[in-house]
């Protein structure tokens, strides 16, 4: 498709609110952009543009939205749901099935520990964090952690000590044959890239209103998770306020049924975030300082800048930018 061309048609579309990009409206899409549904270009190029025009609208309508006129956020999740019962499986939300969820929870961990020391971003000797904290930072259960670990050990990847000073450290010389089998395939690679897109989308949307509407009460909280983040002496720690943080930006927006995905699609990625040095985190905690000092000014240009810079590096600073193999295609 042709992008200008398929903007001005779908801004013709929705004028006025003649058109809302579901049912009759999608089909008209479909038939004047001269996208077919049935090929899987079709599918995809359609899906996405669709995501691209009602977030940029929920954006360039915000002041109708004062005056009782705007596109619903939920419109974002309708008609990704429309689009699945219309074409078959959606690539975004299949593409996670092709990687890690296809892992039991033990191996996803044993996974995200062994391409951090792989990567280099766990380094021979280094300390883990505790066996809670270690749950707590990757998103699992205690349990799962524990066994995670304990396989690890049993590899030699990882080693555990007792007594004063002990605890679960990464091998000196961890197995070399055992690192290759804990790697991620192209197409989990390519899975990632595709989630790191829609958060991207749903990222600059929440940030711009929460740069409307967010309560000083709010800011001030935001304003103490990055004092928590920046004290945060390592990868688990850090990774809990930044949870905590983002959540906390998609609510201050106020748009109701759209947070729960945005929810949604922040877990996703997060399933697929492994450790990394703590120095890296805490420069990465100067984009969370620069977004709330947008938001108290009520600069949603320049919030939504900052947001889309620290979503959009994610295709770089993840595993598979790490790795060099991110199978992501640009345009």
């Amino acid at each position: 498709m042709q992008l200008r061309e398929d903007h001005e048609l779908a801004v013709r579309l929705d004028r006025d609110g003649g058109c809302d990009f579901g049912g009759e409206g999608l089909d008209r899409f479909a038939d004047q952009s001269g996208c077919r549904l049935g090929g899987d270009e079709g599918k995809d190029a359609l899906h996405w543009f669709l995501h691209v025009v009602v977030v940029t609208r929920l954006i360039l309508d915000h002041n109708d939205q004062i005056k009782g006129r705007w596109i619903l956020p939920r419109k974002v999740a309708d008609m990704t749901r429309q689009l699945e019962d219309t074409t078959g499986d959606s690539p975004i939300d299949a593409a996670p099935l092709l990687g890690i969820d296809r892992r039991s929870a033990i191996d996803a961990v044993r996974l995200r520990i062994g391409m951090a020391i792989s990567l280099g971003l766990l380094q021979p000797g280094e300390r883990l964090p505790d066996q809670q904290d270690v749950a707590l930072g990757l998103s699992v259960s205690p349990i799962t952690a524990r066994r995670a670990l304990a396989s690890l050990a049993d590899q030699g990847v990882v080693v555990r000590r007792r007594g004063r000073g002990g605890g679960t450290f990464v091998a000196d010389e961890p197995p070399q044959n055992v690192l290759e089998e804990l790697a991620a395939s192209p197409a989990e690679s390519h899975a990632v890239n595709r989630l790191v897109d829609r958060r991207l989308l749903f990222e600059c949307a929440v940030t711009h209103f929460a740069a409307v509407n967010a309560t000083a009460a709010q800011l001030d909280e935001l304003e103490r998770l990055t004092h928590e983040m920046a004290g945060s002496s390592n990868w688990s720690e850090y990774h809990q306020a930044d949870e905590r943080f983002h959540r906390l930006v998609a609510a201050c927006s106020g748009l109701g049924a759209a947070v729960d995905v945005y929810n949604e699609a922040l877990a996703e990625l997060y399933a697929y975030f492994i450790p990394y040095p703590i120095e890296f985190l805490h420069e990465s905690n100067r984009d969370h300082i620069a977004l709330v000092n947008a938001l108290r000014a009520g600069d949603d240009r320049g919030a939504v800048e900052v947001s889309r810079r620290h979503v959009d590096v994610l295709h770089k600073t993840m595993f598979m930018g790490l790795a060099g193999g991110d199978g992501h295609q640009s345009g």
